[in-house]
């Protein structure tokens, strides 16, 4: 042991003089090789990116390379040498002669290839146009897009404001946006948040306010919305309101502005609120992070300023300045909030004149100071961009956020004037876009990267940057650089593409698709990206509505000198994670980075094994492993290092050659064949909001591309029929469409065969619970028997349920479904694979498939049977209000009862006689979407299926013409059944109708015989009773069903949690009260319910949530849990909770936490515009299963929209009324004594019941339920 310790002590005096010496040997160390490739037996080279290639590192030169890894700390003075040899000297020359500072990402802007011819045409252009100098431009004079039917003016006051005034009678609210040229650039010398304490300033709350028309109480008691936007040179204020409210709101926001008299008071309470707004920014990642690179950035551009307030600048600096911030803001405010310097955007359903003359009489007396603010470039001392500090470092953050992303940022020459060009979408579309063999879908495959982002970003104070931003898929750095090589890879392949056309034409429609989501005039946000657009590009006035749309073709050597600058001497690299695990330099030079092989691994573990060693004589300082350094503002953690040369120019290497080898990615491919395979068909499809039926679609396409102005009346629908017969399908009538403005190349397709209500003793005639079971059985054997026999390439694009419950086994559709998203050009092969397959479905699918299915039913059977206490506690109140539910024993008897020639035989009558329902979502034209319908019919040799008399369809209004469709769209299915369901016996017994709000019931006796027809061989011979109950109506339960009170125990022995659910009744289904009840469910309930609570029941959670029964009736569903509880405890404590928190006429919710819920709310309802998965999701279970009218999105947006506080609380009455079922689930492992009290616990106000049987006598004995 003593000779281990002597050899330890002068191996650590050894590396201590190394570390104290490693400075003079620097200059040496800086070209050491680090790997040596030796090549083949044929001499050729061992690829470096080949994963399974076997690398070699010389070995002797370890001691050199392990000395260079551990202590070599690469200066940007090596990163400028080779930043220095991409040039020829004469070009390096005449960047040091200009006498300016710069930098070799924006040396273009100093005479080489510069793009200052472009941005001087562009500048003339807006300069000499006839109307830049107009005080009135009119909606005929304006650029408009495409499709646009909005009405436009622009106005200039006599003071010097500009105002755009948008008209559209269909808005619903109404939207402000005011933007002031003035931000924190012009803070006051040595106070930082001058500007952004100013806006707290005039437009905060103002407490115990008694005037109804102040301007925040008209937002709060209108469900409207306000924010305000402070940048470095602008400051934009928007809100919106209800319509109705918005002339008053516009003369309350004109009063606020025109605050003049600022007391110390009133100052103090907005310092105290712009701090604490602070103190919540260092809870947001973004905002952390946004913030450290502007403490990085070069601190003599204005970027570098902080542009909020602290205590420290708004108080304490300050005073100890002699400086009266009082003072400072008045000051300010007089200063720079003058008329020329203000542009007013207004989006209204009022009249263009109604608007012009709401603006002048409420801004025309704003009085013009003449000051005229310093430019970006002069406050920044000349500095061109502030990242020329951050160029060529690596900066790992400490975020709270679980996924890990990787940011590259490229400065590049600014683009705010080029907005007609966009020249970054190139890139931009190659990495982004999930076409076929794409970067993306490679990446996301091999499972490095999740999404990828791309954006061109203007910064007010007049500098770009190209971002790159790459979600990974999990935290683990191992796979950082290869990324951030492939991404290196394909934009040198896009460097040196032939453009043509046709990717101008892609690339052109991709970013008017993703940026015109951004066009809803129905918000706040489109007022407001108007007046940001003229603030940042300065174009004349007529141009302002295509900034973010258009996309001009132009010379392609400009898009190529953009691409220049994204290369790794011109990239500040970011990584934001969790957690970290060693120093930033150990892990860029570590050979895992470049492959490894035998001597790699033992080179590491030399290297980890001399860290350790140095890391024990030196003491870590801030900003190395592990300490990390930290911004002084808002806190944020984080380490920030040079990226080392070797890394360098490992990225530099990364060539189209590496993206065909390593990616297996050609470019070349790409190029020709994306444009001929993919193209965008909605580009001149009129917008939609949520889909439609597809012969509305068909008519509406017509009236839109032949120009007229017909109604989509019954003559206009004849006129498609007659005019497109060998095109219109039947399946036309029961199909949803939905073309998306998003530029994506796929289509979404669901597609659901399913036998109609109606044919059997199913669903619309509840039967005996033995039968639906058997029926379920059979659907689900005859999916998944399918999904086994299809090839697996196939399979993901047959739905398929995963059921948890018995309640989601009842719920389920007989038949089978289809949902696909992909290219165009790949729905020829799936659908002939698959809708061949279903026609020839006995010969397809083998009994070793159908085997396999029944093993998988048991499975999801079993686990069934061991359900979770949250689960058992839904199942239990579901089995007391739907009298036919099954039992998992009677699921498990049909499984055994039935054969492989039963599925058989099932599947040939859903394949023959089953109604066909669909919903596309995507890029195609209706006529396109019925071209692929057609082929489904024809596969399934549908063609003799008749059309629906069209002289049957409602057309009224856009709204409540789809309502009507809808209907008719459920009914017409019914009507194209064989004829030879009238095997079926169908005796009458009672027909009863209760009048208004009593729904016809009524009971039936079938008589089945297999002897009439083979297709109804998979149904067992008998007679069924049952009863037909279109619509349930709890309202007319009996008296046993109302405050219904169960207890049951769990029997999940791996479960140890008491569950009490209760499930309200309230009332009948409308759109509206879903609304509200979404709203109920958005309010911060856990909140109220931790108070309440209070520290006696500490770990106890609770959910709210809404739920249908179908389109009849609507539950409130309440569920408190927790693990340290007993059941009676936990029960009294849910009981009190309701009555304290539902059953009050005034409820525990103020009118911020109202306003609260409500953008909650409308967030979760509002329609995706990208994700097309998504999309379908959310519409396939709402249309597909006939649960609400095509326009409940619209409804509840707009009910809750217009929803008032008042109107909220009258609503809420409802709770105080409302029938209960309350379900209390013991937990598994209690005691004798705890399991009798819990049996004797009765509960005030319930009916307790022992068994969900007496329930179901109770309802034979009231004709509910036919023996």
């Amino acid at each position: 042991m003593r000779i281990v310790r002597e050899a330890f002590a002068w191996t650590g005096l050894f590396m201590a003089i190394r570390c104290l010496g490693h400075d003079l040997s620097r200059e040496q160390m800086v070209g050491t090789s680090m790997i040596e490739v030796i090549t083949d037996e044929k001499g050729n080279p061992v690829d470096p990116f080949d994963l399974d290639g076997e690398f070699f590192i010389n070995g002797t030169e370890i001691d050199d390379m392990i000395e260079s890894i551990i202590f070599n700390q690469t200066e940007m003075d090596d990163i400028q040498h080779l930043k220095e040899r991409l040039y020829s000297e004469e070009e390096y020359a005449k960047l040091r002669e200009s006498g300016k500072r710069c930098f070799y990402g924006l040396n273009c802007l100093y005479g080489l290839g510069s793009m200052g011819p472009l941005e001087e045409r562009e500048s003339s252009v807006q300069d000499q146009s006839p109307l830049r100098n107009r005080t009135r431009i009119e909606d005929d004079q304006f650029k408009k897009y495409p499709g646009d039917e909005n009405k436009y003016r622009y106005v200039k006051l006599e003071n010097g404001l500009q105002a755009f005034l948008v008209s559209n009678s269909l808005l619903y609210t109404s939207s402000l946006s005011l933007g002031v040229q003035a931000g924190s650039a012009f803070d006051p010398e040595g106070i930082d948040g001058v500007s952004y304490l100013l806006t707290q300033e005039l437009f905060k709350r103002e407490a115990n306010t008694t005037d109804e028309g102040d301007f925040r109480r008209l937002l709060d008691d209108n469900n409207g919305y306000y924010n305000v936007e402070a940048n470095k040179f602008s400051t934009i204020y928007s809100y919106n309101i209800k319509s109705r409210h918005f002339q008053s709101s516009v003369h309350a926001f004109r009063r606020r502005l025109g605050k003049d008299v600022i007391t110390w008071e009133s100052l103090d309470e907005s310092i105290s609120e712009t701090v604490e707004l602070t103190e919540l920014f260092k809870g947001v990642d973004s905002m952390q992070e946004q913030q450290l690179k502007r403490s990085l950035a070069n601190s003599s551009h204005i970027f570098h300023r902080f542009p909020y307030g602290t205590n420290e600048t708004l108080r304490v600096i300050p005073s100890r300045r002699s400086l009266s911030l009082q003072e400072e803001i008045i000051r300010f405010k007089k200063r720079y909030y003058s008329p020329h310097l203000m542009v007013v955007s207004i989006s209204t359903s009022l009249s263009l004149d109604t608007a012009e003359e709401l603006v002048r009489s409420a801004f025309s007396d704003l009085v013009r100071n003449g000051v005229s603010p310093p430019s970006p470039k002069k406050l920044s001392g000349n500095v061109v961009h502030p990242y020329d500090t951050l160029i060529g470092r690596f900066v790992e953050i400490r975020s709270r956020a679980p996924e890990a992303y990787i940011t590259m940022e490229f400065p590049i020459p600014r683009q705010n004037k080029l907005w007609r060009y966009k020249l970054g979408s190139y890139a931009k579309y190659f990495l982004t876009q999930r076409f076929h063999n794409g970067l993306l879908e490679k990446m996301t495959k091999v499972g490095w990267v999740r999404e990828i982002q791309v954006d061109l970003v203007n910064d007010d104070t007049g500098f770009s940057n190209l971002v790159i931003k790459a979600t990974l898929i999990d935290s683990d750095r191992s796979n950082l650089i290869r990324v951030v090589q492939a991404i290196f890879a394909t934009l040198d392949a896009v460097k040196t593409a032939k453009f043509n056309k046709y990717i101008d034409e892609q690339v052109r429609r991709v970013e008017q698709g993703i940026l015109k989501q951004y066009k809803s005039t129905g918000y706040y946000r489109y007022s407001r990206e108007i007046v940001k657009s003229f603030l940042e590009t300065g174009c004349s006035p007529e141009y302002v509505l295509l900034i973010p749309y258009e996309i001009e073709q132009t010379d392609h050597s400009y898009v190529r000198m953009i691409l220049e600058h994204v290369n790794p001497f011109n990239m500040a690299l970011t990584f934001s994670s969790s957690s970290f695990s060693r120093n930033s330099q150990d892990f860029l030079l570590s050979s895992q980075t470049y492959g490894e092989s035998g001597w790699g691994r033992f080179s590491r573990s030399i290297m980890s094994f001399f860290r350790r060693v140095r890391r024990s004589f030196l003491r870590p300082k801030p900003g190395e492993y592990p300490n990390f350094k930290v911004e002084r503002h808002l806190n944020a953690n984080y380490l920030i290092t040079s990226i080392p040369t070797k890394t360098l120019e490992l990225l530099n290497a990364s060539n189209e050659q590496l993206a065909r080898e390593f990616l297996d990615f050609n470019m070349t491919e790409i190029v020709i064949d994306y444009p001929k395979q993919y193209k965008i068909y909605t580009y001149d499809i009129p917008a939609q909001v949520h889909p439609q039926l597809l012969i509305e679609s068909l008519a509406s396409y017509i009236k839109y591309t032949t120009n007229t102005t017909e109604e989509i009346d019954e003559v206009l629908m004849n006129k498609v029929l007659s005019g497109f017969n060998e095109f219109v399908s039947p399946l036309a009538y029961s199909t949803f469409y939905f073309p998306t403005d998003v530029g994506i190349p796929k289509i979404s397709f669901c597609l659901r065969i399913f036998i109609q209500p109606k044919s059997l003793v199913i669903y619309g005639f509840q039967s005996l619970p033995r039968t639906n079971a058997r029926l379920v059985v059979l659907s689900y054997l005859f999916m998944k028997s399918f999904k086994n026999a299809i090839p697996s390439e196939f399979r993901e694009g047959i739905v398929e349920n995963r059921s948890r419950s018995i309640s989601e086994l009842q719920s389920s559709f007989l038949g089978i479904e289809f949902s696909w998203t992909n290219y165009t050009s790949s729905f020829d092969s799936f659908f002939s694979t698959v809708i061949n397959g279903l026609r020839r479905y006995e010969e397809f699918v083998s009994k070793s498939h159908f085997n396999q299915a029944k093993s998988d039913f048991e499975s999801m059977l079993n686990k069934i049977y061991s359900l979770k206490s949250t689960t058992l506690a839904e199942y239990t109140s579901f089995e007391i209000l739907n009298f036919y539910s099954m039992t998992p024993s009677m699921l498990a008897q049909a499984l055994k009862g039935i054969k492989f020639k039963d599925v058989v035989d099932f599947a040939v009558y859903v394949i023959k006689a089953g109604s066909i329902e669909s919903l596309i979502i995507g890029n195609c034209t209706p006529m396109q979407v019925n071209s692929y319908l057609l082929k489904i019919g024809r596969m399934l040799n549908r063609d003799s299926l008749s059309v629906t008399d069209v002289s049957n369809l409602r057309f009224l209004n856009r709204f409540v013409l789809r309502r009507g469709l809808y209907v008719k769209g459920a009914e017409a299915g019914a009507s194209d059944l064989p004829e030879a369901l009238g095997s079926l016996e169908y005796d009458q017994a009672d027909n009863s109708s209760a009048g208004e709000g009593n729904y016809p019931i009524t009971n039936a006796t079938r008589k089945i015989s297999t002897a009439d027809s083979s297709d109804k061989a998979f149904m067992p011979e008998g007679n069924y009773k049952g009863k037909w109950i279109n619509r349930i109506n709890l309202d007319i339960l009996p008296s046993e069903y109302r405050n219904v009170f169960h207890l049951k125990q769990c029997s999940n022995p791996n479960e140890d949690l008491s569950v009490v659910y209760i499930e309200v009744q309230v009332g009948k289904y409308s759109e509206e009260m879903f609304a509200f009840l979404r709203l109920v469910a958005s309010l911060d309930t856990q909140g109220v319910f931790r108070q309440f609570a209070s520290s006696e029941y500490p770990n106890t959670e609770i959910s709210v949530s809404p739920h249908a029964i179908g389109t009849s009736y609507l539950l409130l569903k309440i569920m408190i849990s927790s693990a340290e509880h007993s059941i009676i405890k936990l029960t009294s404590l849910a009981v009190q909770f309701y009555n304290k928190y539902f059953t009050m006429v005034t409820p525990l919710v103020s009118r911020e936490e109202f306003k609260r819920g409500v953008n909650r709310a409308v967030t979760g309802i509002e329609i995706p515009h990208i994700k097309m998965k998504e999309l379908l999701e959310q519409y396939s279970s709402s249309l597909l299963d006939r649960k609400s009218d095509l326009n409940w999105k619209y409804t509840q947006v707009a009910y809750l929209l217009n929803l008032n506080y008042n109107e909220f609380l009258n609503t809420w009455g409802v709770f105080a009324k409302s029938a209960k079922v309350l379900v209390s689930i013991v937990k598994t492992h209690v005691s004798a004594i705890e399991m009798a009290e819990a049996n004797s616990f009765q509960l005030e106000g319930f009916n307790r019941i022992n068994s969900t049987s007496i329930l179901k006598k109770v309802a034979i004995e009231n004709n509910f339920v036919a023996l």
